[in-house]
């Protein structure tokens, strides 16, 4: 299975496209447009999940293990990205890429 037992938290396919788009391999602005911190000299991967609804979206709350204290309620990221919750998903209908990344500009 993939994702948090509690709920594994996820941007749209668009929403994943812009932000690695306008961060051109900047690791340091992924970061900062999830609210997330410490992915440096991370192996990074994108995963799709073929149906989103398959697996019990909901909005995230502070309560989640994969929240910190740049948690936002609402469900939107400091960049303004909608994000979700879903349950685990089988290993089976999930695409893993590997993001290239840079430490710095």
């Amino acid at each position: 299975m993939f994702g948090r037992l509690d709920g594994q938290f996820i941007i749209s396919k668009d929403s994943m496209d812009e932000l690695l788009d306008s961060a051109n391999g900047n690791i340091q602005y992924i970061q900062d447009q999830l609210g997330v911190e410490g992915w440096e000299g991370q192996n990074l991967v994108r995963i799709d999940i073929s149906n989103v609804f398959d697996y019990s979206p909901r909005i995230p709350d502070s309560s989640l293990s994969g929240a910190n204290e740049k948690f936002m309620p609402g469900g939107e990221t400091q960049g303004g990205f909608k994000e979700l919750v879903i349950d685990p998903v089988e290993k089976s209908r999930v695409k893993i890429t590997e993001i290239k990344m840079r430490l710095y500009n």
